[in-house]
């Protein structure tokens, strides 16, 4: 069975502070991934697929809140700006601009958990990554439910957001993640706009472009099923959209090292 633990990106230019919260949050449970330079946090944003932001304030003497449109542009998930500034009205203009919460870098590790967790709870995900029970407990199920639709032997439940292969493997996905694959599960073999896509996503934001934004969750989407030795097997309709047909399984597809593994050791990106 493999685990899908929260992911984190922490965007730290202050190595010291940087270690003392990825001890502390990987103590608790999450995947750290760490970067220490401004100009990669949208590469690695795209790459690493997070659920959650924890994103210093000034980087590199650069102040990160003019980049919030740019980053709410390719992440939905919860930012959660760090910052030493007490500047009331720079907390008023982030929270206007798109982060969902300051946390003063004085703080101690426990209040910070605090803090993540009661964004992760606001967006729907939970904070450890938690599965549902293991495969041999799987009930035998009809092809759909309210709840959950069975696809040639790819089991999916919407409220607990599991997709179990027919061979027993699982894998939790994101909130995102499990309205697309919901949406497109009821829907195989119908040609589905990504305006009709985006639609079921419950956004709590606009995004500036929909039709990247379903793009990018449908390339989330393969990774996930990936994990587990699957494949989306979908073509992309010019000027209509995405038509799915099914899901199936793939010799080639098997997580790459790094990937949901059940290693919850801090990746760092160089940055260089």
């Amino acid at each position: 069975m493999i685990e899908r633990r929260t992911r984190i990106i922490l965007i730290e230019d202050d190595p010291d502070f940087a270690d003392v919260i990825v001890e502390y949050l990987q103590y608790h449970g999450f995947d750290l991934t760490v970067c220490n330079q401004a100009v990669a946090t949208l590469d690695l944003i795209g790459t690493a697929d997070p659920d959650l932001i924890l994103l210093d304030q000034f980087m590199d003497g650069d102040d990160m809140m003019r980049h919030l449109p740019r980053i709410r542009a390719i992440f939905g998930g919860p930012i959660l700006f760090l910052s030493g500034n007490t500047d009331a009205s720079d907390l008023v203009v982030g929270l206007e601009g798109g982060a969902d919460d300051f946390i003063h870098k004085t703080a101690p590790p426990r209040e910070i958990l605090a803090r993540i967790r009661t964004n992760l709870r606001r967006s729907g995900l939970v904070d450890d990554g938690a599965v549902a029970a293991p495969a041999e407990q799987l009930p035998v199920t009809p092809e759909h439910t309210d709840w959950e639709i069975n696809r040639d032997g790819w089991i999916f439940n919407y409220q607990s957001r599991v997709l179990a292969a027919p061979d027993g493997n699982r894998v939790t996905t994101t909130p995102s993640e499990r309205d697309l694959l919901w949406y497109m599960m009821q829907n195989m073999g119908k040609v589905l706009s990504r305006e009709a896509i985006y639609a079921k996503q419950g956004m709590r934001r606009a995004a500036e472009d929909p039709g990247r934004t379903v793009d990018n969750l449908i390339s989330r989407c393969r990774r996930t099923v990936r994990r587990i030795g699957g494949a989306l097997i979908l073509d992309t309709v010019r000027n209509r959209g995405y038509i799915w047909y099914r899901i199936e399984a793939r010799a080639d597809t098997d997580a790459a090292p790094g990937e949901d593994t059940g290693d919850t050791s801090a990746q760092t990106e160089p940055c260089a």
